[in-house]
C-alpha cells in the first residue's frame, strides 16, 4: 500500500483536482490503520469541483467515507 500511496501522489500532482485520485488515497490510508491521516485527504476531495456523472457518483463514495470516519471518532 505504501507504493499505491506514492502513485497516488504523483497523479495527484499532475491532477489536482481529480476526486477518484484523492478518494483511493484516504482508501489506501484507511486500510493501512492511518485513518487521521485519511480525513484531511477526503475533506480536499469534497471540496473539488464536480466536473461529470462520474465525479458526482465520486463525490457521494467520499461523503459514505467521511462518515465512516466520523463514526469512528478519529
Amino acid at each position: 500500500l505504501e507504493q499505491a500511496l506514492r502513485c497516488f501522489d504523483q497523479s495527484i500532482q499532475l491532477q489536482p483536482n481529480n476526486i477518484l485520485f484523492r478518494y483511493n488515497k484516504a482508501l489506501a490510508l484507511v486500510e493501512m490503520g492511518r485513518a487521521t491521516q485519511a480525513l484531511p485527504v477526503i475533506l480536499t476531495a469534497m471540496e473539488l469541483p464536480i466536473l461529470g456523472l462520474d465525479d458526482e457518483i465520486r463525490m457521494e463514495n467520499c461523503r459514505a467515507l467521511l462518515i465512516e470516519l466520523r463514526s469512528k471518532s478519529i
